[in-house]
Formats: C-alpha cells, structure tokens, sequence
C-alpha cells in the first residue's frame, strides 16, 4: 500500500511539473531610475503566451541593490504566490545573481521589452519592429506607463503620467508588425470560386492592414469580386458578400408592432445582411420606404 501511495505521489507531482511553463530569468538587465523594476524587466518572455505572459505583468520588485540574488528572488516568490497564485503555473529558471545596471531616467531597453510583452498579448502570432524616436528627460523617481492606447502596430504616443494620472510627457514612435496571412498563390479573376490551391500562407507586414485571413476556410468556396495578380494580400472587401437580401429581390416586409402586424410584398432596392437598413419599393402605389434586413427575405419597416 506503501508502495502505490509513493508512485502516485511521484506520479502527481510529475505531471504538475509538466503541466508548469518554464520562464528563464537573465543574468543582466538595464532598467530606468524612473521606472519602478517589475518582475517582466527580470525574465525572459519570448515566445511564451499571453497567459504566461499577463502573469508576470505589473509586478513591483522591492529590490534596489545592483546585485538580486537568486536567494532574494526566491524568498520574494515565495511570498509574491499567496497574492498572485497564477505564478504556481510558471517553473523560473533562476540565475546565481542578476547584475542590475541603473539608467538615468528612463531606460530604452527597458521600455521596449515592456513594448514586446504586451503587444505579444494582443497579437501571440506576430512578430514586431519597434521604432522608438523619443524618450523624454523624466527626472522623477516614479512615473507610470499608460499603455491601454497603444496599437498593435502604426504610430504611436505612450503617455508618461505620475501615479497619480497626472501626463508629465509622452515616448513616441512607431511600431511595424509581420504575421502570417494569406495571399493569391495566382491570378484571380473576378467572379472565380476561391479553390485551396488558389491560397498560400505568407508573412507579411500587416502594419496597414488590419484587414486579413489568418485561416483558408475562411476563404474556399468564396467568389472574388475583383480581378487579383498573384501575391495579393486578401482582405474582405475582395470577397463577394453573401447577402441575406439582393437588389431587385422580393421580399416580405413586416410592419407593425406587439399589438398588430401585417406584412405585404416589396422590392429591395439595395443589397443587405441583416441588420442593415434599405430601401423596399411597394409593388402596390410604388413607395420607396425605409426597412430593417431582420432575416434572409424579410425586412421590417421601422
């Protein structure tokens, strides 16, 4: 009995050492004076995702000597698990000694590590270029980073606020980012049904796109509603739309409301899905009146 109580303990300790992700921490890091240090400034989170990576998020380390043993780091885990107990999920690979470089103000490196955590969140399949063109002089010990704004790629301007909200300045720059997407493998003509060889995955700069397909059966079967060289980046706008109503087609319109309601037939004069407002023509007197698409054929005069 002894002996199948220690295998199943081995074995459920195993397979929670499994299920754990390992994040290694670094030897060395340079961090800003005016930034406080946080545990995402310690480790390395590269291809990790955006769970692991939320975990380690927004966490204040207490350390201020250039020199964080791995005794420190351990001590300060141990305690940092009763408040944050998603870091159980993390096994960290942790180094003798982390050297701690302090840069006036704040630290580029520093910023754009924070830069590639969060983008990662928002975009786990893309690979990023940041362009950071200006750093402000912040000769305070403490300022906060707003980064609820920033996009997944373009322009941009991250506020720099004190812990109370208060804007003391702004960093800047631009940001480019590369995914996988699909493209025409040939030419296209219009009106051409969508086959999977006519489809190639590719990465591209999406930085000005933020219209794409990440997946082909989005796409098969499809008709194209323009002409495509091959290469073309596909978006929505070169997809036929299935409409739920057709220019021309005749439709039951509904009017009324809770108490009564009647319904007659119309004309569509513009295309839809549901939700969009056209244009019907009564085939009795000829109106043109104002109606809601509410499912494929029918549409209601509001």
């Amino acid at each position: 009995m002894k002996l199948w109580s220690l295998v199943f303990s081995i074995l459920v300790f195993s397979i929670n050492a499994l299920a754990k992700v390992e994040v290694e921490m670094k030897n060395s890091v340079d961090v800003g004076t005016a930034l406080n240090l946080q545990l995402e400034d310690l480790v390395v989170l590269k291809n990790q995702s955006a769970d692991t990576i939320r975990s380690v998020l927004d966490m204040d380390l207490p350390f201020k000597d250039d020199t964080i043993s791995k005794d420190d780091i351990l001590a300060w885990l141990k305690s940092a698990l009763q408040e944050r107990p998603d870091l159980r999920n993390i096994s960290f690979k942790i180094p003798q000694a982390i050297q701690v470089t302090n840069s006036k103000g704040l630290s580029l490196a520093q910023i754009k590590q924070r830069f590639e955590n969060r983008l990662t969140i928002k975009c786990g399949e893309c690979s990023f270029k940041i362009q950071i063109s200006n750093v402000p002089e912040v000769t305070a010990k403490s300022v906060m980073l707003e980064w609820k704004d920033i996009p997944v790629s373009g322009a941009f301007m991250l506020p720099v606020t004190t812990k109370e909200g208060q804007n003391i300045s702004w960093i800047s720059g631009q940001i480019k980012a590369q995914r996988q997407v699909i493209k025409t493998s040939k030419v296209i003509r219009a009106n051409d049904t969508i086959l999977d060889s006519d489809l190639i995955f590719e990465t591209a700069d999406i930085s000005f796109s933020k219209d794409y397909f990440v997946r082909k059966s989005d796409l098969i079967g499809k008709k194209v509603a323009r002409f495509m060289t091959m290469g073309t980046l596909i978006t929505s706008n070169d997809i036929q739309r299935e409409y739920d109503v057709k220019q021309g087609q005749t439709v039951k319109t509904v009017v009324g409301n809770e108490s009564f309601e009647i319904s007659l037939q119309t004309v569509a004069q513009d295309s839809g899905v549901t939700g969009d407002v056209i244009r019907v023509r009564n085939t009795v007197n000829q109106k043109v009146l104002t109606a809601r698409i509410m499912d494929k054929g029918m549409v209601r005069i509001e």
